[in-house]
This record gives C-alpha cells, sequence and structure tokens, in this order.
C-alpha cells in the first residue's frame, strides 16, 4: 500500500527569545484541505510546544485568511510589530 503526504507542519525554537517557539510551515494539499486536518497538526504542534516552551510565535501574511482564522482560533494573536 502507498502513502501519501499531503501535509505537515513544525515547531523549532525561537533563537531570539529564550523559551519561546515559532510555529513553521503549516500545508495542506489542495485535496486534504477542508476536512479537519488543519485543526489536527495545529493541535499535535502546540500539545508539542507546551511541554517544551511557554510561548509559541509565528508569521504569516494578512492575505492568508483562511490561516489567520485558524491562528486566531488557538489564540494567537496580531502583534504590532514582528518579534
Amino acid at each position: 500500500m502507498e502513502k501519501e503526504v499531503v501535509g505537515g507542519i513544525g515547531i523549532a525554537p525561537f533563537s531570539e527569545h529564550e523559551n519561546v517557539c515559532e510555529l513553521q510551515k503549516l500545508y495542506l494539499t489542495p485535496k486534504a484541505q477542508g476536512l479537519g486536518l488543519a485543526r489536527k497538526l495545529m493541535e499535535t504542534a502546540l500539545l508539542f510546544a507546551s511541554k517544551h516552551y511557554t510561548k509559541c510565535y509565528l508569521e504569516t501574511q494578512h492575505e492568508l485568511k483562511a490561516a489567520c482564522k485558524l491562528y486566531e482560533k488557538f489564540g494567537f494573536v496580531v502583534l504590532p510589530e514582528p518579534l
């Protein structure tokens, strides 16, 4: 049976700030979108992050409206400027 990667997400240390990680690269292929997989990936990544860091940071573009909505649902807030 062949398996196919349809998405991914990453957590990495944010070097400028101790105990802060960065959410990186939430991607889903078009056929994997709308199935609740982005939420599952976020839950998994943030659970991992909560065990190793006190805060999680991400950078995104305001034009990515669906992604921004998802991030807001998970408690991310827009900062006045990047860290």
